[in-house]
């Protein structure tokens, strides 16, 4: 028997300090980045590039639009797959990635409904590949 009730290897020090603060942080972190900085590089590359035409500006909202996998915007796109990114990896999920439990807790709200962790590797993996 241990000679008292704490975790191996430092993990209940791991979880009442740094726990609590990362969950928190990936939130503000989601928020933030979704609504000013990945909107605002949006907003620059399509209404402030001066190299590129209007026609050429419709052209790249209306690809991206109409079909998410036009590969004729680059750069557009993976704005775009950033905001996706964000929504789902500090919202969704919202794993813990720093050492000892990265890649095997998370705190999301998909991850508080009780779902196999099958399940949730499973929509983890298509979510990152989708991408």
């Amino acid at each position: 028997s241990l000679p008292n009730s704490s975790l191996r290897f430092g993990f209940d020090h791991d979880k009442a300090f740094f726990l609590d603060f990362t969950n928190n942080f990936q939130i503000y972190l989601a928020v933030i980045s979704a609504l000013t900085i990945h909107p605002a590089v949006l907003y620059f590359l399509i209404f402030k590039s001066k190299s590129m035409t209007l026609d050429i500006k419709i052209g790249y909202v209306w690809n991206t639009v109409r079909n998410f996998l036009s590969y004729t915007n680059i750069q557009l796109q993976e704005q775009i797959s950033a905001v996706i990114n964000e929504w789902y990896l500090s919202l969704v999920f919202r794993p813990y990635f720093f050492f000892p439990y990265d890649a095997i807790y998370c705190d999301g709200p998909i991850c508080r409904m009780g779902l196999p962790k099958s399940l949730l590797i499973t929509l983890f993996v298509f979510f990152v590949v989708s991408e």
